[in-house]
């Protein structure tokens, strides 16, 4: 079920109306157009918000491009492909041109799509293709990670990657256009309140009471780390 930017937006200022005892904007907010043209919260504009919607969904995206697990990241890697010769560094944008983030995914190879396994190490890669005879290298499929590169026994390979741009999705948002992440409505809603801070200090208590909402909503989304084998790594 899609879930545009206004439903999240319309949430938002219901509950600074009613935190406010603002009657007056909870009327407006339930009778307003998709424009809100008709908002009275002087402190927090439409525009505002949308912007920081905006800055929320990026931290949500980036959060699940960071799981390599996660299923949501079928969302962001829907187009994102790169293709790299072996040893060359791995760019910041895709194929396409959109912004890469997160961690890469699945590493394949480019003629036929066929997947590389991984676990070797760059030197063993190295004596796979550049052997006295080079006889598996275009036989063994397979690849290291030594970041910001990726070496294989081909010469030519195409990565999954995760990819989410900014101005696009800014302009979507403030279209009320549908957020890409519908299943987590909470976090969107969460992380938008969390940001709703100016020098009053009433807001800055409504919106501390969201930020560790948020934050573990952040957390569940992203992988658990093991420190002490990423140290001996």
């Amino acid at each position: 079920m899609a879930i545009t930017s206004g439903v999240i937006v319309r949430q938002a200022y219901v509950r600074i109306g009613a935190w406010m005892g603002d009657s007056l904007e909870i009327n407006a907010q339930y009778n307003a157009d998709t424009n809100f043209e008709q908002v009275v919260q002087e402190s927090f504009p439409p525009q505002t918000m949308w912007d920081a919607l905006t800055g929320v969904e990026g931290e949500i995206a980036l959060a699940i491009a960071n799981n390599p697990n996660q299923v949501l990241r079928g969302v962001l890697n829907f187009r994102g492909l790169v293709t790299i010769e072996s040893g060359d560094r791995t760019p910041a944008v895709s194929d396409d041109g959109l912004p890469i983030i997160g961690l890469l995914g699945q590493v394949r190879r480019d003629s036929d799509r066929r997947p590389l396994t991984s676990g070797l190490h760059v030197d063993e890669i190295d004596v796979i293709v550049n052997g006295p005879t080079g006889l598996f290298k275009s036989s063994y499929l397979s690849y290291a990670g030594n970041a910001p590169r990726v070496y294989a026994t081909i010469d030519e390979v195409r990565i999954d990657c995760c990819t989410w741009d900014y101005d696009t999705r800014a302009a979507a948002i403030a279209a009320n256009g549908d957020l890409l992440f519908p299943q987590l409505q909470n976090v969107y809603f969460d992380g938008l309140m969390s940001q709703i801070k100016n020098q009053d200090p009433l807001y800055s208590e409504l919106s501390n009471q969201y930020i560790p909402m948020y934050a573990q909503g952040l957390q569940a989304l992203q992988a658990s780390r093991n420190l002490a084998e990423e140290s001996a790594a």
